[in-house]
C-alpha cells in the first residue's frame, strides 16, 4: 500500500471523527474570509461613494472668492475662451452657493444647503450622465434633502442664500445692508446618487443636502452677469497640465476680466486683442480690476473693484516695470491662432510678452478718515474736519508732494490749512477705525507735524473730472451722487450730523480728492489690512493702456486664489480609509479565531490519540518518527483544505450578516451606510490558506507530544488510558508514576477504588513502557517562579508605561493582556502540577481537582480560551464612554458649553457685543449670562470618526485663543455639587488656571483615551480643551502656524503625531503650513483642526465671518437660548446642537467599536465554552471504564455526574478568575481615574453569564456522556 493510499484510507475510515476537525478548520477560515471580505466591501462602497461624488469629472478650476465669466453663447466668447468651452467640449460652468432651504408652509428647514447652479453641461458629467431638464422656476433635489424637507415633486420650496460680494464682508465698507436672496421654486425632480445626488467637493460619509437650480435662472437672480465660481472638466478630456497634445483650456487673466484657461507654469500669456470684448460680456463682477484714464493728468490709473489692490498685482506691476519682455514656459502645445504670439512656431513652449515696459506706476493708499484736528488732539475745542480722504504715497516719485516728506509729517491742502487754521510746523492729529475682530473697529490717533508747503488746490493732480473719477479715492460700494456725502452708508458707524454745509460743498466740487497726504511706508503702518496695503497705481501722462494691461501677464492665479485641483483622484484617494476594516475584523475576530484553532487542535488530538495503537505500529515496522508524524499531519492538511474551502464558501454569509449589521444595529460606526457586498477570489484564495496554516500549526502543536512517546507505549494504547490521577502511597510509587508519564505527568494505566469516601489507587506501569528522561522537579519549580517573576516584572514596566505613554495605549493594552494571561496561565500550569502530586482526597470536589490535572494540556487549552475570551469581554467593555458626569465642567469633554452650532451663511458680528446683539434683534435679558464663542471656518474634509474616507484636507477653524483662555479661567454654569468637586480636586474656580496645563507640557502631549480632569498638568496626556493655555500653543517650525486636534482625529482619521505638519492650500497660492502643537482629547472638537485667528486671517484673507459656535449658557433657559438663536440667525441657517448630544455621536462610534469587539469576543467565549462541552465529553469517554468501576463500587449515576460536574467547574472559576484579574489589572489606569464610572453592574453581569454559560455546557456534555450505565464498559478491562 503507498502513502497516498494509506492517507486516503484513512481520512475514509475515520470520517465520522474527522468531522469536527473539519468543522474547526472551516470555522476559522470563516471568521479570516469573512473579516476580509468586509474590508474588501468597505473599500467597494467608498469608492462606489466617491464614483457617484465626482461622477464624469477629472479637474476642477476653484475661483475661490471670484468669479469668472462663463457665456452660453459661444459666439461671444473671447476666441480662447470659445475653442476650450463649445457644446461638446465635456466641460462645465456652475455657480456654488450655500444657504438654507425651507418648504413654503415653512414646517420643516434644512441649514447648511449646497446650492448648485448647473446646465445641461454639468449633467453629462454626471454617473449616468442622464439629462435633468429644469426650466426657469423648477429646481432638483438630492434625496437627502428631499427627505430632510419632507417634500416630493411638484412642491414648493424656498431657497435662501447671501448675495456674494465683491468686497470681503469682514470689511465694515463692504455695508451693512441685509445681501440675502429668497429664490422659489417648484420641485420638479428628486436625484438618487447615480444623478449626482452625492455631487460634493470635499470627501463625506453622508451625502450634502444639495438643490440644483438652472444656472441661468440662479444668475439672473443675483443679477451679475454670465459668472460662475467653478469649472468642471470631463475626465476623458485629459490631464490639464500634462504635456499630451489633448489639452483644451487656458486660463488668462485680464485686468478688465477674470477668464478661463490653463497654462503649465501657472502664469498667464496674454490673449490676443484680449480687451476687444470689454462692455456687457464682462459687467459688473467682471470689471475686478479696472484701468481709468485720468483726464485732468493724461496718465492712467489701476484700481480694483475690491477696494484694496490684491498683494499680487503690485508685485505684478514691478515685475512687468523691470522687464522689456517676459518668457513664460509652458508643456502644452498651441493653436495655429496664438501662435502669432509665439516666438518661433505653433509647437513651441515659450511664450514673450508683447509690447513695451510700462513707465514706473506711483503706488498710493486713500483711506477714509474720522477727522483731521489742529493740535495734538488734547484740546477738545480745536478745529476740526470731519469725514475725509487721507492719501499715502511715494512723496519722492509723486511730483507734486514735497519729495523730503517725513514719516512723521503730513502734507495738507489749502483747503483743509484754513478749515483747521494751521500752517506748516503745526500739530494735526488724525482720528481713523483699524479693523478688529468680526467687523470690530478700533479708533486710533495719530499726530502729525505739518509740511510745508500748503498744496494748493488747483494742483492738477488734485484735479477731478466730470464724474470725479480723478479723484484718487477707492471704488467705495453704496457712495452717494455729488450732493449726498451725508447721506453716505459706508457700513459703520458714520455720524451724517457732523457734516456741514462746506463739507457738502468740498464734495460736490473735489468728490474723494485726499485733504492730506502722507509717506508710503506711513500710510502701510497704519492702514495696511489682510486684504492689501495698496488702493491704486497710478501711470503717468503718455502711457499705453496695453502697458499697464501687459502685468496680466505676471500675475499668478494661484495669488488670487484660483485652485485647479483633480477631483477624481483626491475622491479616490479620499477612499483609501485611515481605519482597514479588513484588518479590524481580523483583530476583533482574533479570539474567535483562536477559539476555532485550538478547538481544531484538540479534535485532532482527540483522532490521532484513539489511533495511537496505528502510530505505534507504523513506528515497530520500521517508520521514521518524522514520516509517521508527516503521515498524520498530511492527514490533518486534506482536513484543514477540505474544511478552509467550505468556511471561505460560507464566509460570503458571514459576510453580509456582518455589512447588515453595520448598517443596522453597528450603524453608529458607519453612519448607516449602506454597504455593497464585494467578494473577491484573491481575498478567498488568501482565507482558505490562512485558515489552513491556523489549522496545520494548530494540530501541530497539538500533537507533537504523542510522537515523543516509544513504540511500545503508544502500541500499548496509553493514549487511550486514564492516566495517573493517582494518589500514590509513597514517593517512590510517585516518582514511578512520572517517570512513566508523559510531559502532561500522565502515567499508563491507573485504577481508583472508593470506599465510604476514601480513595485508594494504585499505578499499574506498562511492562513495556521505556522511561524517558525528564527534567528534575526541583528545576522545574524553580523555572515556573523564574517565568512568573520575569512576567511580573514586565507586566508592572507596561503598567507603569500606560501612565506616562498614551498614544500607545492600545499596543500597550494587548501586550500587557498577553502578559497578564500568560502569568494566570502559568500559575495555572503549577497549580496543577501541585495538585497532582497532593495527598488531599477528602470529597468529591478533591477528587474533582485530582482529575483535572490528569490532562493538563486539556485543561491549560481549555483555560487559555475561555479566560482570553473573559479578558476581552470585560476589558472592552470598561472601555465604553458614556455622557460626562457634569457636563457643564470646563474639564469635561463638552468644555462646558451648553451647543455647538454651525451657520450656513457667516455671520460678521460679534453676537456678544451690544452692536451685534442689535444686528439680530436678540433679547438682552435673555442672553445675560450667554457666552457665544464664534471660530472661522476654512471647508475641508471630515476628519472625525463619523467619516470612514480618508480625510485629504481636513476643516480648519479659526479660533481666539485669548478667549478660549478667558473661558478656561472662568467657572462654567456648574451646580453647587460640581464647584464642591473641583474644590476638593484641587481646583478651584477662584483660582486662576485651574488645573490646566502649561504649554511647557504641550510639546509632549499625545492622543490618547482623557479621562476626568485628564491633562491636570500630567505630561504626556491628551487634555479636555479647557485644561489647556490656548495662548501659549506655538509652533515650534518657523514657517509654520500652531495647529490643536483631537487625539483621536489625530492619530485614527489624520494618521500623524505631535509635531508632524500638515499642508493646506492658502488662497494666495503658498500652501498653509500647520504643525500640530497640541492635542486635546474627548471632545466636542473632534474632526477640526483650530488654529489661531489671527493665522487664520493671515492664510485665508478672503474667508469672512464665523460659521462655528460654542455657546456657554445657564442650564435653566438653554431650551429658550437655543430657540431664540436658532430663529433670530434663521436666515444665517445657523443649527444649534447640544453639546452633550454631538460629543455622544462621537462617543457612540466607538462604543459601536467596542460592540463589535464584544460580539466576537462573546463568540469566541461562546465557542470555548463548547470547547469545555466536548472536552468534558471526551474525557467522559476515555474514563467509561473508571466510571463502570465506581459504579460497580456503589457510585450512583447522578454522584458520577456531579464528580464530573465537580473536576471541570474548576476549569471554568479558573478561568474566570484568570480573566478577570486580567482585565482589571489591564485597566487599572482608567479604573483609577473613573471609579465611580466604571461599569461594575455591566462586568458583574458578563461574568455571571460567562459561569452560567460556561456551566451550561459543562453539564450539558455530564449529561449527554453519562445517561447510560458505564458497567459495560468493564468487560473490555
Amino acid at each position: 500500500m503507498t502513502t497516498r493510499r494509506l492517507l486516503l484510507e484513512s481520512i475514509r475510515h475515520y470520517w465520522r471523527t474527522h468531522l469536527g476537525v473539519i468543522l474547526g478548520s472551516a470555522l476559522a477560515a470563516l471568521v479570516l474570509t469573512g473579516a476580509l471580505m468586509v474590508g474588501d466591501s468597505v473599500k467597494a462602497t467608498l469608492r462606489a461613494q466617491a464614483e457617484a461624488r465626482v461622477g464624469k469629472i477629472g479637474e476642477a478650476l476653484l475661483c475661490g472668492e471670484r468669479f469668472v465669466p462663463w457665456l452660453r453663447e459661444v459666439e461671444k466668447r473671447p476666441s480662447v475662451v470659445a475653442r476650450t468651452f463649445a457644446p461638446g467640449s465635456d466641460a462645465a460652468g456652475v455657480l456654488m452657493l450655500s444657504g438654507t432651504a425651507a418648504r413654503s408652509d415653512g414646517k420643516a428647514r434644512a441649514n447648511k444647503v449646497q446650492i448648485v447652479g448647473v446646465d445641461d453641461a454639468f449633467w453629462k458629467l454626471s454617473p449616468s450622465a442622464n439629462a435633468v431638464p429644469l426650466t426657469a422656476n423648477e429646481i432638483a433635489l438630492n434625496e437627502r434633502l428631499a427627505a430632510q424637507l419632507g417634500v416630493k415633486a411638484g412642491d414648493e420650496i424656498r431657497l435662501r442664500m447671501e448675495k456674494p460680494s465683491a468686497i470681503s464682508k469682514d470689511a465694515p465698507l463692504s455695508g451693512a445692508e441685509d445681501a440675502g436672496i429668497t429664490l422659489t421654486a417648484r420641485v420638479a425632480r428628486i436625484v438618487g446618487e447615480e444623478d449626482f445626488g452625492r455631487f460634493a467637493l470635499a470627501s463625506g460619509q453622508v451625502p450634502p443636502h444639495t438643490a440644483f437650480v438652472p444656472l441661468a435662472a440662479l444668475q439672473e437672480k443675483f443679477g451679475f452677469g454670465e459668472q460662475v465660481n467653478l469649472l468642471l472638466r470631463s475626465e476623458s478630456a485629459g490631464s490639464v497640465f500634462s504635456a499630451a497634445d489633448k489639452v483644451k483650456i487656458r486660463r488668462s487673466i485680464t485686468l478688465s476680466r477674470i477668464t478661463l484657461g490653463i497654462v503649465q507654469s501657472s502664469k498667464i500669456v496674454l490673449p490676443r486683442n484680449f480687451l476687444q470684448d470689454e462692455g456687457e460680456l464682462v459687467r459688473q463682477f467682471g470689471n475686478e480690476f479696472r484701468v481709468v484714464e485720468l483726464p485732468n493728468s493724461d496718465g492712467l490709473e489701476l484700481r480694483s473693484q475690491r477696494v484694496f489692490l490684491d498683494p499680487s498685482i503690485p508685485k505684478a506691476a514691478r515685475q512687468s516695470e523691470n522687464s522689456d519682455e517676459k518668457l513664460v514656459s509652458h508643456d502644452i502645445p498651441l493653436s495655429p491662432e496664438d501662435a502669432e504670439v509665439a516666438t518661433e512656431s505653433a509647437e513651441s513652449l515659450d511664450f514673450r510678452i508683447p509690447g513695451p515696459k510700462p513707465p514706473r506706476g506711483l503706488d498710493s493708499l486713500t483711506y477714509f478718515v474720522n477727522e483731521l484736528r489742529a493740535g495734538d488732539g488734547s484740546d477738545a475745542k480745536a478745529n476740526a474736519t470731519p469725514y475725509s480722504m487721507v492719501t499715502a504715497i511715494d512723496a519722492a516719485a509723486s511730483g507734486f508732494v514735497n519729495p523730503k516728506l517725513a514719516d512723521g509729517e503730513i502734507q495738507i491742502t489749502r483747503w483743509l490749512a484754513d478749515d483747521l487754521g494751521v500752517a506748516p510746523g503745526a500739530k494735526v492729529t488724525v482720528k481713523y477705525f483699524v479693523m478688529g475682530e468680526r467687523r470690530q473697529l478700533v479708533e486710533e490717533t495719530r499726530t502729525f507735524t505739518v509740511a510745508a508747503p500748503i498744496l494748493e488746490m488747483d494742483t492738477s493732480q488734485l484735479q477731478t473730472d466730470a464724474d470725479g473719477k480723478d479723484s484718487w479715492m477707492p471704488d467705495f460700494p453704496n457712495v452717494p451722487d455729488k450732493k449726498s456725502f451725508g447721506k453716505w452708508k459706508p457700513g459703520f458707524d458714520f455720524d451724517a450730523t457732523r457734516i456741514r454745509k462746506k463739507d457738502e460743498a468740498y464734495w460736490e466740487k473735489y468728490r474723494g480728492t485726499p485733504k492730506a497726504f502722507v509717506t508710503l511706508k506711513t500710510g502701510q503702518e497704519l492702514w495696511g489690512n489682510r486684504w492689501g496695503n495698496l488702493t491704486s497705481i497710478r501711470y503717468p501722462a503718455g502711457t499705453k493702456r496695453e502697458q499697464v494691461e501687459r502685468i496680466a501677464a505676471f500675475i499668478d492665479p494661484a495669488a488670487l486664489g484660483f485652485r485647479t485641483v483633480n477631483l477624481r483622484e483626491q475622491a479616490l484617494a479620499a477612499t483609501n480609509a485611515p481605519v482597514d476594516f479588513g484588518e479590524l475584523f481580523v483583530y476583533f475576530s482574533f479570539f474567535l479565531i483562536a477559539a476555532a484553532a485550538v478547538l481544531t487542535g484538540l479534535l485532532f488530538t482527540f483522532t490521532i490519540e484513539q489511533r495511537a495503537a496505528e502510530a505505534g505500529l507504523l513506528l515497530a515496522v520500521g517508520w521514521p518518527v518524522k514520516k509517521v508524524r508527516r503521515l498524520f499531519l498530511r492527514e490533518g492538511f486534506v482536513l484543514a483544505l477540505i474544511g478552509s474551502l467550505a468556511g471561505a464558501l460560507l464566509a460570503a454569509l458571514y459576510t453580509k450578516g456582518v455589512l447588515h449589521a453595520l448598517a443596522g444595529v453597528w450603524g453608529g460606526a458607519t453612519g448607516g451606510t449602506r454597504f455593497v457586498f464585494a467578494p473577491s477570489a484573491v481575498t478567498m484564495a488568501i482565507g482558505v490558506v490562512s485558515g489552513v496554516f491556523v489549522a496545520l500549526i494548530a494540530m501541530w502543536l497539538a500533537s507533537r507530544r504523542l510522537f515523543k512517546m516509544e513504540a511500545a507505549v503508544l502500541l500499548g494504547g496509553a493514549m487511550q488510558q486514564e492516566s495517573g490521577m493517582a494518589v500514590l502511597p509513597s514517593s517512590r510509587a510517585r516518582e514511578s508514576a512520572d517517570t512513566l508519564s508523559g510531559e502532561d505527568g500522565t502515567s499508563a494505566r491507573s485504577s481508583t477504588e472508593s470506599t465510604g469516601g476514601r480513595e485508594s489507587t494504585a499505578s499499574l506501569p506498562c511492562p513495556s513502557a521505556t522511561p524517558v528522561k525528564r527534567p528534575s522537579k526541583s528545576w522545574a519549580h524553580r523555572r515556573g517562579l523564574i517565568e512568573l517573576l520575569f512576567y511580573f516584572v514586565v507586566g508592572l514596566e507596561i503598567l507603569e508605561l500606560t501612565h506616562r505613554v498614551h498614544d500607545l495605549s492600545p499596543i500597550l493594552f494587548f501586550i500587557l493582556g498577553f502578559v497578564l494571561l500568560a502569568v494566570g496561565i502559568r500559575i495555572a500550569a503549577l497549580s496543577l502540577r501541585g495538585i497532582a502530586r497532593g495527598t488531599d482526597m477528602d470529597t468529591l470536589s478533591d477528587l474533582g481537582a485530582r482529575n483535572i490535572s490528569r490532562r493538563r494540556g486539556r485543561s491549560l487549552a481549555t483555560i487559555a480560551v475561555l479566560a482570553s475570551g473573559v479578558f476581552m469581554v470585560i476589558a472592552v467593555d470598561s472601555f465604553r464612554k458614556g455622557a460626562p458626569e457634569d457636563s457643564a465642567r470646563r474639564d469635561s469633554g463638552t468644555g462646558g458649553f451648553a451647543f455647538i452650532g454651525e451657520s450656513s451663511a457667516p455671520i460678521y458680528e460679534d453676537l456678544n457685543s451690544a452692536k451685534g446683539r442689535d444686528a439680530y434683534a436678540l433679547d438682552d435679558k435673555l442672553m445675560s449670562g450667554v457666552r457665544v464663542v464664534q471660530m472661522r471656518v476654512r471647508d475641508g474634509d471630515d476628519a472625525s470618526c463619523l467619516n470612514l474616507n480618508r480625510a485629504v484636507q481636513p476643516r480648519i477653524l479659526g479660533a481666539n485663543f485669548a478667549e478660549l483662555d478667558q473661558l478656561g479661567d472662568e467657572d462654567a454654569h456648574v451646580s453647587g455639587s460640581a464647584r464642591a468637586s473641583r474644590a476638593v480636586s484641587g481646583a478651584s474656580p477662584e483660582t486662576p488656571g485651574h488645573g490646566r496645563t502649561s504649554v511647557a507640557d504641550t510639546s509632549a502631549t499625545t492622543p490618547g483615551a482623557s479621562g476626568e480632569g485628564a491633562g491636570r498638568g500630567a505630561r504626556g496626556r491628551a487634555r479636555s480643551p479647557f485644561s489647556l493655555v490656548w495662548s501659549e500653543v506655538a509652533a515650534k517650525d518657523a514657517g509654520a502656524v500652531p495647529g490643536v486636534v483631537d487625539a483621536n482625529t489625530l492619530q485614527w482619521a489624520m494618521q500623524k503625531k505631535i509635531g508632524d505638519v500638515i499642508e493646506i492650500p492658502g488662497e494666495r497660492g503658498a500652501p498653509a503650513r500647520i504643525q500640530i502643537a497640541a492635542t486635546v482629547s474627548g471632545s466636542v472638537l473632534q474632526g477640526l483642526v483650530i488654529i489661531p485667528e489671527r493665522d487664520f486671517v493671515a492664510k485665508f484673507p478672503n474667508t469672512a465671518g464665523t460659521r462655528f459656535f460654542l455657546v456657554d449658557c445657564p442650564r435653566e433657559k438653554a431650551d429658550a437660548v437655543r430657540e431664540h438663536l436658532t430663529r433670530q440667525l434663521g436666515d444665517r441657517g445657523l443649527e444649534l446642537v447640544p453639546a452633550v448630544k454631538r460629543l455622544a455621536e462621537f462617543n457612540e462610534v466607538e462604543n459601536t467599536y467596542l460592540s463589535i469587539f464584544q460580539v466576537l469576543g462573546g463568540l469566541g467565549m461562546l465557542l470555548g465554552s463548547a470547547g469545555l462541552g466536548i472536552v468534558v465529553a471526551r474525557n467522559v469517554f476515555e474514563r467509561r471504564r473508571e466510571f463502570g468501576l465506581l459504579e460497580a463500587v456503589g457510585f450512583t449515576p447522578q454522584m458520577l455526574r456531579r464528580l464530573v460536574f465537580a473536576e471541570h467547574r474548576w476549569l471554568i472559576v479558573g478561568a474566570l478568575g484568570i480573566g478577570a484579574v486580567s482585565a482589571l489589572t489591564a485597566v487599572w489606569p482608567r479604573l483609577s481615574a473613573q471609579a465611580a464610572h466604571f461599569p461594575w453592574r455591566g462586568i458583574l453581569t458578563l461574568l455571571a453569564g460567562m459561569a452560567l454559560l460556561g456551566a451550561f455546557w459543562a453539564w450539558l456534555a455530564t449529561r449527554l456522556a453519562l445517561r447510560r450505565s458505564q458497567l459495560p464498559a468493564l468487560r473490555t478491562e
